[in-house]
């Protein structure tokens, strides 16, 4: 992790795309969601983004401590702090029960699973429908 650090930790954004290709992926997630897991937040760019198109409840998870600092800190100075809950968790250890979510956006990370794997571990906290 200490050399993901040495590249991305200056950048604003740590992955490829930018809000355009963000915004492509939340317009599949359904209008009628209540609940968003947000998996790999980063920063919190897309966190944000996600925040302004939906008032729902959104858990924001990452596993580098520094990425969910920088998050906080965004998420309070843009005013979402009701509606966003950052947390530090493993993305292959999800601290969560079953059908806790409508909808699950994993943008940029999904590759270090593996899809399928993802697939398998994430489908678990998914709601029915979800």
């Amino acid at each position: 992790m200490q050399d993901f650090l040495t590249v991305f930790e200056p950048l604003t954004r740590w992955g490829p795309g930018d809000d355009i290709d963000t915004l492509k992926a939340i317009a599949h997630i359904p209008s009628k969601a209540d609940s968003i897991l947000e998996i790999g937040s980063g920063k919190g760019l897309s966190t944000c983004l996600l925040a302004e198109y939906f008032n729902v409840q959104i858990t924001a998870i990452d596993n580098e401590p520094i990425a969910v600092t920088n998050l906080a800190e965004l998420i309070d100075s843009k005013g979402f702090t009701k509606q966003v809950t950052p947390m530090c968790a493993s993305m292959s250890e999800l601290p969560f029960k079953a059908n806790s979510f409508d909808a699950i956006l994993a943008e940029n990370c999904v590759y270090i699973m593996g899809f399928e794997e993802a697939l398998k571990h994430w489908q678990t906290v998914l709601k029915t429908n979800g």
